[in-house]
């Protein structure tokens, strides 16, 4: 890998990564909106009758109003109006189908209901309405191939979006820099799995500033200074501002060991403060052996997160 920018505060680094997940959402609707409008030419986007996305939209309704038809009846307002636009007579194309479920979002905001349970309900009427698709496309096996493609991408967007973009950037993305920098810091804290399924989704040069970013963070205290307590208190392994696991999944097994041996030198730099200090000679010379074998397990050159991390403590 290269380099990598590393940002120089919570704030560029939150912006840095809504920039990466708007550059994601962005990236995979393009993706997705590609091998749909493969589909709708290969098939000459055929009007679809829609049973199963009609047959959802009544039973949704029916489970509302007997759970209340007073108290939901906000939502089942909208179902019905969903559900008389999926029954105008002549069907619906893959296209308008499609537009329905991209615009649902936005309409459940327009009607002031709850992105909760009531997003739920008319998603899965949008889930049935692509089986519907895909009935409508069997007699062509390339244009439901695409169309397959298609939807699995999308998928993969909408779970992305719920399960980490949200986390870190709101449902509506109100989130500041700030307050995302301080999300992907719980991440690396409390949830490695999800930390590193953020990384794996930038682009290469996106992933490279991210790393470069954590591991520059690392070192650094409150005043965006590199001390090497700093260091040594973000790496302990039950309090510091990294998980062992996150760690591990962000810089691999060379990398865990790269840090383990900046340890050293920190611990070295610390001690080198009182009389139980090793020789100066014999600091000089960890530093000389560790220099070319940190910078490599990092996967760094000596500039970006190697100039900011490693370069204090062996220089």
């Amino acid at each position: 890998g290269g380099a990598g920018r590393v940002a120089d505060s919570p704030y560029e680094t939150g912006a840095m990564v809504q920039g990466a997940l708007t550059r994601h959402g962005d990236r995979t609707k393009t993706a997705a909106r590609a091998r749909y409008e493969r589909a709708e030419k290969l098939s000459g986007n055929p009007a679809i009758e829609p049973t199963q996305a009609i047959g959802a939209t009544a039973r949704h309704v029916a489970d509302l109003t007997a759970g209340g038809a007073n108290t939901n009846a906000g939502e089942i307002k909208f179902l019905t109006g969903l559900g008389e636009d999926l029954s105008a007579p002549g069907g619906k194309t893959i296209s308008q189908l499609r537009d329905m479920r991209t615009n649902l979002r936005g309409r459940l905001k327009e009607q002031g209901l709850d992105y909760g349970q009531a997003e739920a309900r008319a998603l899965d009427i949008m889930d049935a309405a692509a089986k519907d698709i895909e009935v409508g496309l069997k007699g062509n096996p390339r244009a439901l191939e695409q169309y397959k493609l298609g939807d699995k991408i999308w998928r993969e967007r909408a779970e992305f979006r719920k399960d980490i973009t949200q986390r870190l950037v709101g449902k509506n993305g109100e989130k500041s820099a700030i307050d995302t920098a301080t999300a992907v810091n719980l991440l690396a804290k409390k949830d490695p799995m999800r930390f590193k399924r953020l990384q794996d989704e930038f682009e290469p040069e996106e992933q490279a500033d991210f790393v470069a970013t954590v591991a520059a963070n690392l070192g650094r205290n409150s005043k965006g200074e590199f001390t090497p307590a700093t260091l040594l208190n973000n790496l302990d392994p039950k309090n510091g501002k990294i998980s062992p696991q996150a760690l591990r999944l962000t810089f691999g097994d060379d990398g865990v060991k790269a840090f383990k041996d900046l340890q050293a030198v920190a611990k070295s730099k610390i001690a080198a403060r009182s009389d139980t200090a090793p020789s100066g000679a014999s600091i000089q010379n960890m530093k000389r052996g560790l220099r070319s074998a940190i910078f490599t397990g990092l996967g760094f050159t000596t500039g970006g997160a190697g100039g900011a991390i490693a370069a204090p403590l062996l220089d």
